[in-house]
């Protein structure tokens, strides 16, 4: 990684200068390499526990660089390397202070349920291994130590209902329902080779208040002699792409909530403005717990 540092130019001390130069270099080398890992500013990025704690171990992360080009420009002194980033370094740190997060606040237990499909829409069809996406994502959240609440309990009625999902998500103390679908469809043969392309869609929703925490789609291509096994490679590497895409989403919008508190609506009816205005000073400042309260609506005396 080429980077570039810039620190304050003390003519007195051009040696202080060079090493803050040097050392801001690096910390700009480490974050070009974390933007291959975190490109969304709604993702982790916006941590920034996570992203001081990662970045002020810069020099942790460079195996080695080499001054390019330095050139003192009053009142800067600049300073030019050529760096080796060590990613795997940098994503273990990472997943080290996201882990530091999880454990102030708790991760949240999860109801899944995913509906696998043939390309006809056919229930099951072209999906030779039952519930073959939902296997591979609780494999990998439960390697991080998430915790999984069946989805089987309290539905009685069948799957398909959302509310009655988030119902039975809250009966079993589930705090978030992933609920997605799969879909299967032959591309073919290749040499042989059956082709079959999988495509995985998922929302995550909170179980308390129905906000939709995380949304997002990924395919997996499967190649093999016998086709049930290109569709369960297909449908594996689908939910191997989506799983860390949703659970970027999941984690900062769920540290987030924890860390700001939740969001009560409250429905005020029969009241005056200046009621509303009053009831709004006495939340504000007098109980306790409240960080902030904003009025969304007032008409024909009922406040949001």
């Amino acid at each position: 990684v080429e980077a570039k540092g810039v620190a304050s130019y003390y003519p007195k001390d051009v040696a202080r200068s060079r090493n803050e130069a040097i050392e801001a270099a690096q910390r700009d080398a480490v974050e070009k390499v974390s933007g291959v890992f975190i490109t969304s500013e709604t993702q982790m990025r916006n941590f920034d526990l996570v992203s001081d704690e990662v970045l002020s171990n810069s020099k942790g992360f460079i195996r080695s660089y080499k001054v390019t080009k330095e050139a003192q420009d009053s009142p800067f002194y600049n300073v030019f390397i050529r760096a080796t980033v060590v990613k795997a370094a940098f994503i273990q740190n990472f997943q080290d202070a996201l882990e530091n997060l999880y454990r102030r606040v708790g991760k949240p237990r999860i109801m899944l349920v995913v509906q696998e499909s043939g390309s006809n829409g056919a229930e099951g069809d072209k999906s030779p291994e039952l519930d073959v996406v939902e296997k591979e994502i609780r494999k990998i959240l439960l390697k991080q130590g998430f915790t999984f609440v069946d989805a089987r309990v309290g539905t009685k009625g069948g799957l398909s209902d959302q509310d009655r999902l988030l119902t039975a998500a809250r009966t079993s103390k589930a705090e978030i329902v992933m609920l997605g679908h799969a879909r299967v469809g032959s591309r073919g043969t290749l040499q042989k080779f059956n082709v079959v392309e999988a495509s995985v869609g998922l929302d995550v929703i909170r179980a308390d208040n129905g906000q939709v925490m995380a949304s997002d789609v990924a395919t997996g291509k499967g190649l093999h002699i016998n086709e049930d096994t290109a569709t369960v490679l297909a449908l594996q590497k689908a939910a191997d792409e989506i799983t860390p895409q949703i659970m970027e989403q999941v984690s900062y919008q769920w540290i987030k909530d924890k860390n700001e508190g939740i969001r009560v609506e409250m429905v005020v009816k029969g009241a005056s403005f200046g009621d509303v205005l009053a009831l709004r000073r006495a939340l504000a400042n007098t109980v306790k717990g409240v960080r902030k309260v904003r009025q969304k609506s007032f008409k024909n005396g009922v406040a949001l």
